[in-house]
């Protein structure tokens, strides 16, 4: 996903956002169920059905936001720049708070 951003970022053409569109989509493709996975074995099978549900929603009401917020900037810049670079800074600081809070081992070692 941060290729595909930092393709549009870099290169602000048709080519580019055609590629960009084919790596995002890709990168969604591979992401989608390696979440569901993520979720099941954090949640549990009882559990499994509400997070599924309240994470989507999340993420429609954030890509609702997302399309919004970048339209306004085209809006106010007429160009799609100054968006691509701040969902690039974003996705940077999320991989950086990933990074901190790695996952912690609960299984016991005798």
């Amino acid at each position: 996903m941060i290729t595909a951003q930092l393709l549009l970022w870099l290169f602000p053409t048709y080519h580019a956002l055609l590629i960009g569109s084919c790596l995002a989509g890709a990168a969604l493709g591979f992401a989608l169920p390696t979440a569901a996975g993520l979720i099941a074995a954090g949640f549990g099978a009882e559990s499994f059905g509400a997070a599924m549900g309240w994470t989507y929603a999340l993420i429609l009401a954030f890509a609702i936001l997302a399309s919004r917020f970048i339209g306004s900037v085209f809006d106010m810049t007429h160009s799609y720049i100054p968006a691509f670079v701040t969902f690039l800074v974003l996705t940077a600081c999320v991989f950086v708070v990933m990074l901190l809070f790695s996952p912690q081992d609960n299984r016991r070692t005798a």
